[in-house]
């Protein structure tokens, strides 16, 4: 359903596939930085929405390593 919230657990398979999910740190890492997707707290639990991290991933396209966000 993709209504549910997501766990960071959850949220890193959506970025990275089955077989090499983003880690829950690299997700921590970026949550303090600010540089990763929009997350909702509920409480002291982090979740994620698909629909947001879809939307993020797709705008993280570039041509060249030198192409700037």
């Amino acid at each position: 359903n993709d209504d549910v919230p997501l766990t960071p657990l959850e949220a890193g398979r959506v970025l990275g596939g089955e077989t090499d999910p983003a880690p829950p740190a690299l997700l921590s890492k970026w949550r303090r930085d600010g540089s990763g997707p929009p997350f909702v707290k509920i409480g002291k639990r982090v979740r994620y929405t698909r629909d947001a991290l879809v939307a993020w991933r797709d705008g993280q396209t570039r041509r060249s390593t030198a192409h700037a966000a």
